[in-house]
Order: C-alpha cells, then structure tokens, then sequence
C-alpha cells in the first residue's frame, strides 16, 4: 500500500530520505514491511518535492553574514538556480524508484530491489550533495573579508538546519537558537543573559552535530551495500544502537540548555518559550489541531450573537483545560517508549503495535476530545454557519510523521 505522506515529511532532507530508504529496505522486519515501505520510496517527496534548503533558509545566512541587500538579492537568484536542480533530481529519483518498486512488485523479487536501490542512493545521493555544495559555495564568494570571517557561524547555522530537522526521539530536533529568534527574544531588548546563554548552547550542540555528522557518513557509507548489511544485521543493530545514542544525547542538550534559558525570562516570555519548546519536542501533540482552527473561524464569525459568543467561549476555555492534561499524558506515553528502546525502531514502532497501549489509549484520549468540541461548536452554530467552517485534511496513517524534528511550519521552496 503507498501512502500519502504529510507536508511534514516532504521536508525531509532528500539525503535523509535516500539514506532511509537503503536502512529500512535493509533492515525492516518483514519482506511485506519491507515492499510496503519500498513502493513508498517514490512517492516520499510528494508532487511538489520541497528542497531542503528554502528562501527562508537564504534570508536566515544573510541575517548570519550580514549580507547588503545586493548580495542577498544575489543569494537569492543563486537559490534559484539551486531548486531548479533540486527539483529536476528529485523527479528523476522519484521516478526511479517508482519504476524500482513497480517492478520488484510485479516479480515478488524484494532482494533484488535492496541491490538496486542501494546503487540508486549513492547515484541520488552525489547528485543532491554536488547541488548542495554548489550552492554554498556560491554564496561564499559573494562574501566580503569582514563577512568571510563569520563563516564558522555560518556552519553551526547550517548543522543545525541540516541535523536537527529529522528526530527520532522527542526534543531531538529542537534548535533553540531559532526556537528564542521566533520568539523574538534575541536582538537589542534580549533578557540579561540570555545572549550568552544561546551562545553556550549553540556550541554544545554544534560539538555533538559534529560528532553526528562524522557518524552519519560512516552510516551512509556502509549503508550502499545493502545486501551485506542484511547478511550483518549485527552491525546493524550496532549502528542503530549508536543512532539512539547520538539522538539522545541531542535531545538531553536541548532539555539542559532549556532549563538554563527559562529562569533569565519574565514569567510570559518563560509561559512562550516553555510552549514553543514543547511543540517543537512533540509536533504531533502540540501543533494546532482541526478543532482549534474550527473554534477559531467559528469565533471570528461577524453573524454570532451574544449568547453564541459567550457558549463558543466557554467551549474553547473547557477545550483547552481538558487538552492541556491529555497532551501532557499523550507526550509522557512518547517518552516512556523512548526511554525504553534499545534501537531506533522500538522508539519508532513501539506504540504503534498495540491498539491498548499507553500511547494509543492516549492518542485515542485526545482524538475523543477534539471529536467531542467539535460537536459542540457545530451545535452552537446555525446550518448556514456550519457550512463557512474550514474542511478538515484527514491526517495520513504515517508514522514517519513523528520522526520529523524542528519547525513543522518551516516549509516551502
């Protein structure tokens, strides 16, 4: 079965993908777990395959260089020419594994589909990296002396891109430096402290990316020869071992430097940030769900009258209380899996095996919830009022949703 893949995941790196297209091939359980996840291989980028490097990626290296406007007008035209490749790759890679999978389908012949697609992945992947590096370096030579001289800044930015945009555990994908910049607790008015407290972490974590990126090129070189990685599944399990080592130790930096920030923070800056860390920790928990954007609209309806009004606001405050405790117990159940995974696909797949279990009892918690208030909105409106409500999107069954780190709104070219 293919199956649609959320905007979330479209944002993956495409190294991320191809990289995890040979790992899993590799090293699911099942030949049927391993045909499903193939035939989704093609499919993964979606129509409109979204480049891991975006405008909004540009104009964040021209805040770090201090770039005029010339040049980042300049960067910009680069970039261009950048996601023009990408996006030609990209189809190019999506049609070939289309055409990979179809056939291995067609022959039940999975083994061969492993050989195959490890020698598309080296293939896709030097493309997208010789882009890539490309792009980067054009922008370099843009670049006056003075802004030459902030190019290791410049790095740290982009290991942080780069790295903290796929986690498989929660708080992994976490970058603080961008988590206070959209809070707008950096510049001139920054807290006391607070500077040199972001400094800190964006040096601790740059160390443990570092160490990160030098594994992930061990990995994917290795990785290429997939049939020798399923005649080893020890070394698998010693490199998945090392994957949950590493996540976890990104994840116990972001927490430990969170806990330093907070307390340089009024109690409103400290309420934001708490929440904004939380929804980058647990994207499926915290981000806005249906219901929250239903009671939006509903509210900002100029046809309500006055005790329509006083009822829509008394459903989003008992919303949000009743939310508040089952996101909490919704997060707590992710966690517990985590803590007990000796391998990155019990933390993966743990919770998603057992329909009565802790996570899926809580999931199911929340769902009756939203489920429940939007009923109730719909019985405080008029007929012609229901029907200016926003259309719910079902979510895709996809679990590789939760593997997704950073800014789930961090999208497009």
């Amino acid at each position: 079965m293919v199956r649609t893949m959320t905007s979330g995941v479209r944002l993956w790196l495409a190294r991320t993908a191809i990289v995890l297209g040979v790992v899993l091939g590799a090293a699911l359980p099942s030949t049927t777990a391993r045909a499903q996840f193939a035939m989704g291989m093609g499919a993964m980028m979606g129509d409109d395959p979204k480049a891991p490097i975006t405008r909004r990626s540009v104009q964040r290296y021209a805040e770090t260089l201090k770039l005029d406007p010339d040049q980042r007008d300049a960067a910009l035209t680069l970039h261009e020419g950048y996601l023009a490749n990408f996006k030609a790759n990209a189809k190019q890679m999506q049609k070939a594994y289309q055409v990979l999978s179809e056939k291995a389908q067609e022959n039940n012949d999975w083994a061969s589909y492993g050989k195959q697609a490890s020698k598309l992945a080296k293939e896709y992947m030097e493309k997208f990296e010789s882009n890539q590096k490309g792009f980067i370096e054009d922008i370099r030579t843009l670049l006056t002396d003075e802004q030459a001289s902030r190019w290791a800044d410049f790095e740290r930015l982009r290991r942080r891109e780069d790295l903290l945009r796929f986690a498989i555990v929660s708080g992994q994908g976490v970058d603080l430096v961008e988590a206070t910049r959209t809070l707008g607790l950096t510049g001139k008015d920054s807290p006391a402290g607070l500077a040199e407290a972001v400094a800190s972490y964006e040096m601790d974590m740059d160390r443990t990316l570092t160490d990160a990126e030098r594994l992930g090129k061990e990995m994917m070189s290795k990785m290429y020869d997939a049939e020798a990685m399923q005649a080893n599944p020890q070394e698998m399990e010693k490199l998945m071992k090392q994957v949950m080592d590493r996540a976890r130790a990104m994840r116990d930096i972001n927490r430990k430097h969170a806990r330093l920030m907070t307390p340089l923070l009024n109690p409103e800056q400290a309420s934001k940030f708490d929440a904004e860390f939380k929804r980058r920790s647990f994207p499926r928990v915290y981000r806005k769900p249906h219901v929250v954007k239903t009671l939006d609209a509903a509210s900002g309806m100029a046809d309500l009258d006055a005790g329509q009004k006083d009822t829509l606001k008394s459903v989003r405050e008992a919303y949000e209380r009743d939310a508040a405790g089952l996101n909490e117990r919704w997060a707590a159940a992710i966690e517990e899996i985590e803590a007990k995974s000796e391998n990155m696909w019990e933390s993966f797949w743990g919770g998603d095996r057992d329909p009565k279990s802790p996570l899926a009892q809580a999931r199911k918690a929340r769902r009756d919830l939203d489920k429940s208030t939007m009923d109730r909105v719909a019985g405080v409106l008029k007929e012609e009022q229901r029907k200016r409500l926003p259309e719910e999107t079902p979510e895709p069954q996809n679990p590789w949703a939760q593997m997704m780190g950073g800014d789930e709104e961090d999208g497009g070219n």
